[in-house]
């Protein structure tokens, strides 16, 4: 695509905008608790191995319940349908639309990936560390030892994606992460 073509169809996507013709799509966002702080995040919440070389032992409840006791391996993916196509997909292999996802990363144990109903709550307790905790794309990861927990769940806000469809099909997209 030439730069002009690309800027007719910028000046296009703005005129629509201030016409407000744009079609708006909303998507969930998980908000993570973890030592005191507030993590946001539109494609998934990570808890990782801090140490390449040391697995990290934690645990997962489910909505208050023990998901399978100890799981040893890499770290804890928990996705939105948006954010299953990224770093979710690459340990599941697959995607999806409606609820929220967990894809436990390189276990030990052969443990299947799950798609929860949006409204649960995940807690992941750190039984052996030292583990680090991000929403994606934060550079400011938070350390985790054993004895520390993780709170996931729906976020209040959301994510709204205002889009056109061009001649040509492209979309365009203008992301509102604030929600409302």
């Amino acid at each position: 695509t030439s730069t002009r073509h690309r800027d007719t169809d910028a000046q296009m996507v703005l005129q629509r905008l201030v016409e407000g013709t744009l079609r708006e799509q909303r998507f969930l966002k998980l908000e993570a608790e973890v030592k005191g702080r507030k993590l946001i995040a539109l494609n998934d919440i990570i808890i990782h191995n801090k140490i390449l070389s040391s697995a990290v032992r934690y645990e997962v409840e489910i909505d208050g319940r023990n998901h399978m006791g100890e799981i040893v391996g890499d770290g804890l993916i928990v996705a939105t349908p948006f954010g299953s196509s990224a770093y979710y997909r690459s340990i599941t292999h697959s995607i999806f639309q409606v609820g929220i996802g967990l894809a436990f990363n390189n276990s030990i144990e052969p443990v299947n990936h799950l798609v929860l109903k949006e409204t649960c709550e995940i807690e992941a307790t750190i039984l052996r560390g030292p583990a680090q905790a991000a929403a994606d794309n934060d550079p400011e990861w938070v350390e985790l030892d054993a004895g520390d927990k993780i709170k996931v769940r729906k976020a209040e806000c959301f994510a709204r994606i205002l889009s056109i469809e061009t001649l040509r099909g492209d979309q365009f997209h203008l992301i509102n992460h604030t929600g409302g």
